[in-house]
């Protein structure tokens, strides 16, 4: 049977409820509200249309194909994460890793690089404020 939506000319309560085709212009169910006889409405938004062909196997179809079509994302996914390579940064000084970025400025300043902007690269790195 069709639900439709049923709003009282009195108080504006608005109600769902079922009734058949064929008797759904004689039926007015009480307002919930205030006891009032009610007016059909209807409002496309509440509408969920289903077609079923008979003798098909449509429903059991779409089935499998939304569950083949959820599996494939997952896997699509699961393979994007498992081959997106993220570098993890790591303290150098001309390809040469340090245990620290304290010991990578030592060695910059050893070697006559300029160490002056250091510490406000490594936060930036690091993604400090």
């Amino acid at each position: 049977m069709p639900v439709y939506d049923f709003i009282c000319p009195t108080c504006g309560n608005v109600q769902e409820g079922m009734c058949s085709i064929s008797t759904r212009d004689e039926f007015h169910p009480e307002c919930k509200e205030c006891g009032a006889p009610t007016n059909r409405v209807f409002i496309a938004s509440n509408i969920e249309m289903h077609v079923v062909f008979s003798g098909s196997d449509w429903t059991t179809k779409n089935l499998r194909e939304n569950r083949y079509r959820q599996k494939r994302a997952q896997d699509m996914d699961r393979r994007q994460r498992d081959n997106h390579h993220v570098p993890a940064l790591a303290p150098n000084v001309d390809g040469e890793r340090v245990d620290s970025w304290g010991d990578a400025k030592k060695l910059a300043k050893e070697r006559g690089h300029d160490v002056g902007s250091f510490d406000d690269k490594v936060r930036n790195l690091k993604g400090s404020p």
